[in-house]
């Protein structure tokens, strides 16, 4: 919280303004939070590491990214944006794009893959696919 805070006062962003709001908690508990409240959101990023573990809780990227982002996709508002990303080298582009664009079409909306990103041409890499690791979906809500 004390980082955090610390963070926005250097980019001039007044916490105590009613549009910005710091929780310190577990990402799906406040996933739940936000949907009980009807908690919306213009622009969502996620970055989930490729492994967690809490005590109650596992998260592997390849097994559970597509029902998270199902859950971050209802809480973006119509005509807002998701950016899923992932730096896992073992869950392929065409995979991820695969899963997301699947998760999608389980929901009310319209959904939009409209951008996809990887590792900028001058980022040096081997010619192991797995050595071009980061990928990054946009995707813009409709309706």
């Amino acid at each position: 919280m004390e980082l955090t805070s610390e963070q926005f006062a250097l980019n001039d962003i007044e916490v105590e303004d009613s549009k910005h709001e710091i929780r310190v908690m577990d990402v799906f508990n406040y996933l739940d939070y936000a949907t009980k409240n009807n908690i919306t959101f213009d622009l969502i990023v996620s970055d989930p590491p490729s492994f967690a573990r809490t005590k109650k809780k596992m998260f592997r990227v390849e097994e559970d990214y597509s029902n998270l982002a199902k859950q971050l996709f209802k809480l973006t508002n119509p005509n807002g944006m998701t950016i899923l990303s992932t730096n896992h080298s073992g869950y392929a582009l065409e995979d991820f794009r695969d899963d997301m664009v699947a998760a999608t079409q389980e929901l009310n909306g319209t959904y939009y893959l409209i951008q996809q990103f990887s590792l900028p041409e001058d980022f040096p890499t081997s010619p192991d696919e797995e050595s071009s690791y980061l990928k990054v979906l946009v995707f813009y809500r409709e309706n």
